[in-house]
């Protein structure tokens, strides 16, 4: 893979990419830690605010408080990937930061993640930082992996402390070479409204033979009190993350052998759930089962770009001291 072109001094380094829908209660300070982290790097940058649609003060706060921010305003709500996708399109840096705009930085935040792509030996993808919780300041999001068993690929979790490889970035505090997130073709829209669209690019991204890193060093701070779940309701959500894990996994296993292990168990942990009472896993695999035509088709692609095989990925980051993230 060809090195990304060197660019002139004057010309941007990093865009800062912030997908807001309604939020007016963080977007200001949001805004406001970002610019101060982006300035201590010392090279340029912009800062790009895209707008799904908000129904509240949001784009009146980047008009009034931010001229110096590029804001992009959606008149309806479109997702979260079309949002991102939009602005790392519309971006000129080389490097692009993702921000939530639920999200403060501590000022060395981008020149913590930034920092890995100086060393790039042409194979770097992305950083993913790890973000806490702002009240109590509890993990909100460490280095996530995963493990195959039982014919699925179960998350995994470890709270370390020095920069390490990865399996997956996490999209509300990344970054990322704008040129490879566009090679891959960017989020994907079949996981709307959202869960594991930010996990399949970063598997796509090792897949093409690149590297994920976590760099806890500058943590990113998390303000939101899950307006994602209270839009939707826990129910849905639980029934929306089990049908894009699915999806993930359709979308991505190509080893004849882990397909064939994960058909042989599918049945058999669908019917669990279904006599354990929870019927939710059931409707997930019928929603999964009505997106399957596009997943096929997304298939081929990806299957032109992929140099590396599922398991040499999984066996490509070491996942011992990590623990389970789900039961």
């Amino acid at each position: 893979m060809a090195e990304p072109q060197a660019q002139p001094k004057d010309s941007i380094h990093f865009s800062i990419v912030v997908a807001n829908w309604n939020g007016e209660a963080f977007l200001a300070r949001c805004l406001s830690s970002a610019l101060l982290s982006a300035r201590k790097v010392g090279r340029p940058f912009e800062v790009i605010v895209v707008d799904d649609g908000s129904r509240d003060a949001s784009v009146e706060i980047v008009l009034r408080q931010f001229p110096q921010v590029t804001l992009r305003a959606h008149v309806e709500n479109r997702g979260f990937a079309t949002v991102v996708n939009e602005g790392v399109a519309a971006a000129r840096g080389r490097y692009v930061i993702l921000l939530n705009n639920d999200i403060v930085v501590r000022e060395g935040f981008c020149a913590a993640l930034l920092s890995h792509f100086e060393k790039d030996d042409g194979r770097l993808f992305g950083v993913t930082s790890k973000t806490v919780e702002w009240d109590g300041r509890q993990p909100n999001y460490v280095k996530m992996d995963a493990v195959w068993q039982r014919g699925d690929m179960r998350l995994v979790w470890a709270d370390v402390a020095k920069a390490t490889a990865t399996f997956f970035l996490q999209a509300g505090a990344c970054a990322f070479v704008r040129a490879r997130f566009l090679e891959l073709g960017g989020l994907e829209m079949f996981f709307a409204p959202g869960y594991w669209e930010d996990f399949d690019l970063s598997w796509r991204a090792l897949a093409r033979g690149w590297r994920n890193l976590y760099e806890p060093a500058s943590p990113a701070f998390h303000l939101g009190k899950a307006s994602f779940r209270r839009r939707y309701g826990s129910e849905v959500l639980q029934q929306l993350d089990a049908r894009n894990h699915l999806l993930f996994l359709w979308a991505n296993l190509g080893d004849v052998g882990l397909i064939a292990d994960h058909c042989w168990w599918l049945p058999a942990r669908i019917a669990r759930e279904v006599f354990a009472g929870n019927v939710g896993t059931l409707r997930a695999l019928m929603r999964a089962l009505q997106r399957i035509g596009e997943v096929l088709r997304r298939r081929r692609r990806r299957a032109l770009l992929r140099v590396v095989r599922d398991r040499e990925i999984l066996a490509s980051v070491e996942t011992k001291g990590s623990r389970f993230s789900e039961p």
